[in-house]
């Protein structure tokens, strides 16, 4: 009966040797996956990081064009207007030309007018002179 319970004894023993053994592999790998999680967890963390950072730089850069937007909006509506009123003074400079244009062809006409009374009749036009090769302009007669 003693030779039983010792052998009894030394199986428990190896048992709880086993038991110890596989609680200390399963602590090493507990260890082992707890390491691994920690360094999935710092990963995950710089990720986010990364992407707080890209999100606000995305959002940034979203600000930066809507500004860019807005700017060659106004600037584009100022060079509209600008043209409006380059347009504008060009048309009137064209009626402006145009008034001058026709006061002057009136005026030429009026000078016209003018310097045909102011004329003498083409009969009573002065005689001419007739020179002679050496002669210096000796009226004829």
């Amino acid at each position: 009966r003693a030779g039983e319970l010792r052998t009894e004894l030394d199986r428990a023993h190896q048992d709880a040797d086993q038991a110890r053994q596989a609680l200390a592999e399963q602590q090493k790998a507990n260890q082992a996956t707890a390491a691994q999680v920690d360094r999935l967890r710092d990963e995950l963390a710089t990720v986010k990081a990364k992407a707080e950072a890209a999100d606000q730089a995305h959002q940034e850069q979203r600000r930066q064009a809507a500004a860019d937007a807005q700017r060659q909006a106004e600037q584009l509506t100022a060079t509209q207007a600008e043209r409006d009123q380059a347009r504008q003074e060009a048309s009137k400079a064209r009626e402006d030309a145009a008034r001058l244009a026709g006061q002057l062809q009136a005026h030429q006409e009026q000078t016209a007018a003018i310097l045909a009374r102011l004329a003498p009749p083409a009969e009573a036009k002065p005689a001419t002179t007739t020179r002679k090769k050496g002669d210096k302009g000796t009226p004829a007669e």
